[in-house]
């Protein structure tokens, strides 16, 4: 039924307004780690009912930026320090096989040696990761590099808090660029 079809992208296009509300403000540290999402309140702020609502937040949960728990709700995850480190530790693993790739074909971007400011740092580095994965031609793992970078956001600002040596960090992943 045609009226049954109009609804339905109407639905999927409140959930994408949803979906994009709250991904940007994952992405730009409005919502924060551990933060608990009120839907009837994201619902009146977007203007639109909870159950559209729901099913944005039910997609960002199947991409890992956020989790749901049964008659509770959803919340931004509160990740331990073995699970950043584990994220850390795959997006380092996926930016060498980018690196890799990349300098095998001899393609990647040019690097500044120019520090950023320590908080562009983290912006920064992601940009290069990502530069990198599409040097390497390889469209699946600039994605996994986007979607891992994208659930870090959370932490990236607490990183710039607490990590010493971003500056170095910084300079030993353009060196390392740099020698192929």
């Amino acid at each position: 039924n045609n009226r049954d079809g109009e609804q339905m992208k109407e639905m999927l296009s409140k959930s994408s307004r949803v979906y994009s509300v709250v991904k940007n403000e994952l992405l730009d540290g409005t919502l924060r780690a551990g933060e608990w999402i009120d839907v009837p309140a994201l619902a009146l702020r977007v203007g639109v009912s909870p159950t559209p609502v729901q099913h944005g937040l039910f997609v960002l949960t199947g991409e890992g930026l956020i989790q749901a728990h049964d008659r509770q709700g959803f919340h931004t995850p509160n990740y331990d320090e073995e699970n950043l480190r584990d994220l850390f530790q795959l997006r380092t693993d996926l930016f060498l096989m980018a690196a890799s790739s990349a300098a095998s074909e001899s393609r990647g971007p040019e690097i500044s040696l120019t520090v950023p400011k320590r908080e562009e740092i983290s912006r920064t580095i992601s940009g290069l990761f990502l530069d990198l994965a599409t040097a390497s031609r390889r469209p699946l793992l600039r994605e996994m590099i986007e979607r891992l970078d994208d659930r870090l956001r959370l932490v990236q600002s607490a990183k710039l808090e607490i990590v010493p040596g971003l500056e170095e960090e910084y300079l030993a992943i353009v060196g390392a660029w740099k020698q192929r």
